[in-house]
């Protein structure tokens, strides 16, 4: 593990640690009496962010690499949790901007995806469902329709591909 404050190895971004921070946040969130859950995380979903964005050329180019995947794999459950909760306050310019960084990642772990295992592929089909799915309800909900239907094929599609219930 790399910490705040201490040496990164070669090629690898000099804020790693915010991804460590908001990854920990993500996969552990604090429980709370308002059920919050994820959303206590937001400050360092936040952080990471802001350095995904300060940093770009530096992290995707750290994404690219095969052996980074999971660090994709996490980036784009921290960052659709955040693009949920700008949705979810209406906050709908930056949803979209988090959703495109999301997009940026994706391409990259796409890209390493490929020969990789099928669980890999699998799960990378299932983050850009994800990622989709947010955008699909952000465009409703700023009724964005025209934009809409091509998503809710694609959404559609993999539900039905993966026999996903109402539930899922």
């Amino acid at each position: 593990l790399v910490g705040m404050g201490m040496p990164v190895p070669e090629g690898v971004p000099p804020n790693f640690g915010l991804k460590q921070a908001a990854t920990m946040q993500y996969y552990n969130p604090v429980a709370s009496e308002s059920g919050r859950g994820t959303f206590k995380g937001e400050k360092s979903y936040h952080n990471y962010y802001y350095d995904l964005e300060d940093n770009k050329q530096q992290w995707l180019a750290f994404f690219d690499h095969p052996a980074n995947h999971e660090h994709a794999d996490h980036t784009c459950g921290i960052l659709e949790t955040l693009a949920a909760i700008y949705r979810q306050r209406g906050d709908n310019f930056n949803c979209a901007a988090v959703l495109d960084m999301e997009r940026e990642v994706l391409v990259r772990l796409h890209r390493v995806s490929i020969g990789a295992p099928p669980a890999q592929m699998e799960n990378y089909r299932m983050l850009y469902f994800r990622c989709q799915h947010v955008r699909y309800n952000m465009f409703w909900q700023t009724k964005r329709y025209d934009e809409c239907c091509g998503l809710f094929r694609d959404l559609a599609a993999y539900e039905l591909k993966n026999d996903l219930s109402f539930k899922n």
